[in-house]
């Protein structure tokens, strides 16, 4: 990813959907290696589950973004 930082021809979203048996919620983060540089987002270590597949756990700093109603 951070070799297309700020290129205009690439884009990079961390999309992040909750509450979905509720009132889902969607929530966009925009160049997720920049926002991992400064704190916003902290990636975890590699974890496999029992189903076999392999996931990093992302931490995001509360207050520092908001999300809309689907």
């Amino acid at each position: 990813m951070e070799d297309y930082d700020h290129d205009p021809n690439h884009a990079y979203i961390l999309v992040r959907i909750f509450n979905i048996t509720r009132r889902p919620k969607v929530a966009f983060f925009l160049n997720p290696s920049e926002l991992m540089q400064t704190g916003v987002l902290h990636r975890g270590k590699l974890e496999v589950g029992p189903d076999g597949y392999r996931r990093y756990p992302v931490d995001i700093k509360p207050g520092s973004w908001t999300a809309v109603e689907l």
